[in-house]
């Protein structure tokens, strides 16, 4: 199979082309592609088989040159990506704030040396900046694809065509294999890195190496298993696929792309659809370039009351980007692509100097912009007392964690019960405070969160550390009379989300897994309670703040800063209506604690929220960090304000 009949096929141009409309609908949410991200595997694919067609094709012909190969990737790639690179950082100062500057210059030079998936593997994290505000955050798919391009023809120059086969099918095997179990352990790095990502674009040099031999034996085969490989790949995006399923939705993409290609399907080639799709195909590069940034600079200016914008402008944004697209393909791409340029020395000073000037430059530019207010302080992560209070999997007493040698009050919680602890320390200097707190794992034993669909943490291996660190909390204050006081915090969010999530409960050694329902979150309170109770230990919970999904804490910054904004409530003021809708369950919740579990609640609407509306500020302060996480001055002030120390040793029983 030539190189020239590969590009111009039909079939693998529509697959393309529904590639990038699978991930467009994703990003701007709409059409239900539930699962549209599916459509960077079908890239994936598509990629391992047309590089190893080519690299093949000239290696068995003894033609393979190392400098035309990678000018040719280059004349291909960098002009559309160095393009929108430039354009994403000039426009980003009126969208970003310091700290999505600082993470913006990190990702170009991340997406100009091909390490943008280490660089935004890196950014992973609960605390740290959300992903949807990453303007270059697509990218790190391309240096999947460009480092994957540097190793396929060194493999293939050292390893004898007969044996190509063999090895890419055991190299496949292995990255599956890491994927599979990296998934369930360490998420965002097997998302992220080549090593577990191979076995996709492996796939597609798997089917370029079988359509090489030109052997006919699986052909009916192939016939036979199209029409089903096609319905999978128009249907399984728009799936809610189930966490436990994940795995099996990207091999099943992944093989379904794999025998669209090999069928060669006159069917295909020749419908009015595929067609279609192929004329976007013919600019999906330039589509999938584009796309990102403008959806990130649309989550960071809009800072509504609605966690997302309304479909009218999701729809536009999807007009928006493709004709970005277009102006991208026609004048910058598709010219460099097929410009005559032969290897040499001024060309390389030329490449060389491009991406010097956008690693130092213009990264040093963005940390270089003006700002009014230390924002970076006021917004930086509320770990408490510090961050070595956030425990990974069991509890023991740290140095940094207690405010005195025999506290004798213990807050223990998820960030929520982070958050508390600035605020609490100055009226708590005589009795004394430890912190035993992990990130997103609420204070109930034998009970955590794992995840039916969404992102990628939450995992089993992350629920059983959970259940591990608050058994031995129990374990802990069994041993510690001197704690006489504990205080419960959480957020709650996750543990009554039904449509993304069910909970690991442990019953003695098992764990088994069970559907969200309220009254099996109040039965693991109560009993954790009770265990507490029978210590002799004083309990109290502390609900969490009012908040209704956007981003409080960036919504002021922008306000005051003046970066474009819309959608955004006057003040950045929480909608009592729309928080009391949006968290009923948590409320109603909140309601039954003091009557079923016998534990007393403290809440801040008294303190924050009037008869519409619910302050984010008090006295000049902001109190948020986030969406819903306390700075810590405003945690400070907030409980300086209603005397929450007080409260707790007055109210706890």
């Amino acid at each position: 199979m030539s190189t020239s009949e590969t590009r111009i096929r039909t079939d693998i141009q529509a697959l393309r082309g529904l590639a990038v409309l699978l991930v467009l609908l994703y990003h701007v949410r709409i059409a239900s592609a539930h699962a549209g991200y599916l459509g960077v595997d079908v890239f994936f694919v598509i990629s391992g088989f047309l590089l190893t067609s080519l690299i093949g094709s000239a290696i068995r012909g003894q033609r393979f040159s190392w400098s035309e190969f990678y000018v040719r990737r280059a004349k291909r790639l960098l002009p559309a990506a160095y393009t929108t690179i430039l354009i994403t950082a000039a426009v980003a100062p009126l969208f970003l704030g310091r700290d999505e500057l600082r993470d913006l210059a990190k990702q170009i030079v991340g997406a100009v040396t091909f390490t943008a998936n280490i660089v935004l593997w890196r950014q992973t994290g609960y605390f740290e900046g959300a992903g949807d505000l990453k303007p270059l955050l697509h990218m790190w798919s391309l240096a999947v694809e460009e480092q994957f391009y540097f190793l396929l023809p060194i493999a293939m120059m050292f390893i004898k065509p007969s044996r190509w086969i063999g090895v890419a099918l055991g190299v496949a095997v292995a990255s599956f294999t890491l994927y599979v179990v990296g998934m369930q352990w360490q998420p965002s790095a097997a998302f992220y890195l080549l090593p577990s990502r191979a076995w996709e674009l492996l796939i597609g040099s798997l089917a370029a190496l079988w359509a090489a031999t030109e052997s006919t034996s699986l052909a009916p085969l192939f016939r036979r298993l199209f029409w089903p490989s096609l319905i999978l790949l128009l249907v399984v995006p728009f799936l809610e696929i189930e966490s436990s399923h994940a795995v099996l939705g990207a091999l099943g993409v992944c093989l379904a792309t794999a025998v669209i290609i090999l069928r060669q399907s006159p069917t295909l080639n020749e419908s009015v659809p595929a067609r279609a799709l192929s004329k976007i195909g013919d600019w999906s590069y330039s589509l999938y370039l584009v796309h990102w940034p403008v959806v990130s600079f649309l989550n960071s200016a809009w800072s509504g009351a609605s966690s997302e914008p309304p479909s009218s402008v999701r729809v536009l944004v999807v007009v928006i980007c493709l004709g970005l697209a277009w102006l991208l393909h026609h004048f910058v791409e598709n010219p460099f692509r097929w410009r005559t340029v032969a290897p040499s020395r001024t060309l390389l000073m030329r490449v060389t100097s491009v991406s010097a000037l956008l690693c130092a430059i213009v990264p040093i530019t963005l940390t270089l912009s003006p700002e009014r207010g230390d924002y970076a302080n006021a917004r930086r992560f509320n770990y408490g007392m510090s961050k070595a209070c956030d425990f990974y999997d069991r509890f023991a007493v740290r140095s940094e964690c207690r405010s005195t040698a025999a506290p004798k009050l213990l807050v223990w919680g998820d960030s929520f019960g982070m958050h508390l602890v600035p605020g609490l320390l100055p009226g708590l200097q005589t009795v004394g405070l430890l912190q035993a707190t992990q990130s997103k794992c609420a204070p109930f034993a034998g009970i955590a969160p794992h995840k039916v669909a969404g992102p990628i943490d939450y995992e089993r291996p992350w629920g059983e550390r959970c259940i591990e660190f608050n058994r031995s909390v129990i374990n802990y204050l069994r041993e510690t009379p001197s704690i006489e006081t504990v205080v419960l915090s959480s957020s709650l969010t996750v543990y009554f989300d039904s449509s993304h999530f069910e909970y690991l409960l442990q019953d003695g050694d098992s764990i088994a897994l069970a559907p969200v329902q309220t009254d099996v979150v109040l039965a693991r309170l109560r009993e954790t309670v009770a265990e507490l109770r029978t210590m002799g230990k004083r309990v109290i919970f502390v609900a969490p703040p009012p908040y209704s999904g956007y981003d409080i804490g960036l919504c002021i910054q922008r306000e005051q800063t003046g970066k474009i904004s819309f959608g955004r409530p006057t003040g950045c003021v929480v909608d009592r209506a729309d928080y009391e809708f949006k968290r009923a369950r948590i409320l109603k919740f909140l309601d039954r604690v003091p009557i079923e579990a016998d534990v007393p609640v403290i809440r801040f609407e008294p303190w924050l929220c009037g008869v519409t509306t619910c302050a984010t500020s008090v006295a000049g302060t902001t109190l948020y960090r986030d969406h819903g996480h306390f700075s810590y001055e405003g945690s400070r002030v907030l409980a300086e304000r209603m005397h929450l120390a007080q409260l707790l040793e007055r109210d706890a029983r």
